[in-house]
């Protein structure tokens, strides 16, 4: 719910319309918490609702979102997709590619995510959400394991 008000306050100083499409795609894009989402995704779990919100209406409320700091694209190695995820502040997100199959997953590591929030602190950095990738290659052939974000990895 605090996050729905975030979206209000937004729109209010933006003097833009609070409707009952744009907060309901604020809280589809809420739910998703931890997990990376498309506004396809948020577009079909639109037809739940007893009101219609068309396709464009998804994506115009997505740059809104992003402009009142409430998600952020992921940057991934398919360009064919626009992913996105949930500013969580104090969160660090750890991706991990390979730059030679595209496959990608996350990883949370407590000692690195404290070094990171230093890191932060150090600079002055007020957080509104801290995203790591880290691009590479492996040394010789192989094979990745099937990641839980994606379904189809392997190229």
């Amino acid at each position: 719910m605090e996050r729905i008000n975030l979206f209000k306050t937004f729109l209010n100083k933006q003097q833009m319309s609070v409707t009952q499409e744009r907060l309901e795609i604020a809280r589809i894009a809420a739910g998703f918490k931890e997990h990376f989402f498309t506004a396809e995704d948020i577009f079909a779990a639109t037809g739940r609702n007893s009101f219609i919100i068309a396709k464009s209406t998804v994506y115009r409320n997505m740059k809104l979102l992003r402009s009142a700091g409430l998600i952020e694209p992921v940057l991934t190695s398919d360009r064919n997709k626009n992913l996105y995820r949930n500013i969580i502040p104090e969160k660090v997100t750890c991706r991990i590619c390979c730059l030679d199959c595209g496959f990608e997953a996350s990883f949370n590591d407590d000692k690195f995510e404290e070094q990171v929030l230093d890191v932060c602190e150090k600079y002055e950095v007020e957080k509104y959400g801290v995203m790591v990738r880290i691009e590479g290659r492996k040394r010789f052939p192989h094979v990745h394991k099937e990641d839980k974000h994606y379904a189809d990895t392997e190229r």
